[in-house]
């Protein structure tokens, strides 16, 4: 048995489903690709403009010879929820997904350890700016979809991606023979947002991308959210390749919205310090609880919404505003004591809604 062959067995008793090696060449291959979407500005914020990061491996680890991608499957979200509790994408439930894969990954360091008298070696799981995905696809892991995300045969799309840059050589996989999606659209038909498209995704305006940003939503992209408070997995439920491999979902999935919307910052790192979406921080978790419960369009949620506006958070403060009046347009008219800001936004959210109802927009 050589070295690889080892590597695969042991991933197999520590529970990585799939595992995958490529060679480090750069990824000279999508640098067209990722130009264009660049100039149309599709790439996400938190993504970085760099080619030159994004398609060369030796950047991160100079002796980088191979790379070991790995596969984690997870369960899809269950998409039955009450009235009062919002959705997270499957990725959020339950412990962090980086730190399992992190794990997976050093356990199998640990064992390459015992191969060689030496090694240098680098893990990344969403640590690195290089195209992971471009990575998993090299090393057989699957195929691209429309959807964006790389199918494998075994567990469609429902894959955590982790890898290795190591100095040590090993024999490239073969690549997956490609079935393509075809003529099927039912990921971009499906997104709400139109982030996906024939030339691929708009990040700026995929929905996970608007639960994570920091900057001021537009109305809009509130109600285009819905009920989600981090995350979406609609392009990957509604793709007849994750059906066809019957993914499995948790029951247990959704989050309750008047425990996110009163928590305190303390709180919120006792509660989720181990969930993927802690990183992002309680005031942006709190504002989209708030613009879910303005979605529901429900008056019984009001008066709980307008405590809020006495947050210290500007943001926080006008996301109530608008909830309140998703919630109850009659009362939020007569609500009335409030300061230069939230009049201001008041008489906007006024204003736009009185040209949506009229037709203008």
């Amino acid at each position: 048995m050589n070295k690889k062959d080892e590597i695969i067995k042991f991933s197999k008793k520590i529970d990585i489903d799939l595992i995958g090696f490529t060679n480090s060449n750069g990824l000279i291959e999508i640098e067209s690709r990722i130009n264009k979407r660049i100039d149309k500005k599709y790439l996400s914020e938190f993504d970085s403009n760099d080619i030159n990061q994004k398609i060369n491996p030796k950047l991160y680890l100079e002796d980088c010879k191979s790379i070991i991608v790995i596969g984690i499957k997870y369960k899809f979200s269950n998409d039955v929820i009450s009235e009062n509790y919002g959705r997270l994408s499957s990725i959020a439930i339950g412990v962090d997904y980086h730190k399992i894969v992190t794990k997976k990954l050093n356990e199998l360091v640990e064992f390459i350890k015992t191969l060689y008298s030496n090694v240098n070696y680098k893990i990344c799981v969403d640590t690195c700016n290089l195209a992971d995905r471009q990575i998993a696809y090299k090393a057989g892991i699957g195929e691209y979809g429309k959807n964006n995300f790389i199918i494998s045969k075994e567990y469609g799309s429902a894959i955590n991606i982790g890898y290795i840059l190591i100095d040590k050589k090993f024999e490239d996989n073969k690549l997956v023979v490609l079935e393509g999606c075809k003529s099927c659209k039912s990921c971009i038909e499906a997104c709400p947002t139109k982030a996906l498209t024939e030339d691929g995704l708009d990040a700026r305006k995929c929905i996970s991308e608007l639960t994570q940003t920091k900057r001021e939503l537009t109305y809009l992209e509130r109600e285009l959210i819905g009920d989600r408070i981090y995350g979406c997995d609609i392009c990957q439920k509604i793709c007849p390749k994750n059906i066809k491999v019957n993914y499995e979902t948790i029951v247990d999935s959704s989050i309750d919205l008047f425990d996110l919307i009163s928590l305190s910052n303390r709180e919120f790192k006792e509660k989720y310090e181990n969930s993927a979406f802690f990183w992002r921080g309680n005031n942006i978790i709190k504002r989209n609880a708030i613009i879910a419960l303005g979605n529901y369009k429900n008056k019984r949620f009001f008066d709980d919404i307008k405590l809020l506006l006495k947050h210290q958070s500007d943001t926080i403060r006008e996301c109530a505003l608008w909830a309140l009046f998703k919630s109850d347009s009659k009362r939020f008219l007569n609500i009335f004591g409030l300061d230069e800001k939230l009049m201001i936004e008041k008489s906007k959210i006024v204003k736009y809604y009185s040209k949506v109802n009229e037709g203008e927009l």
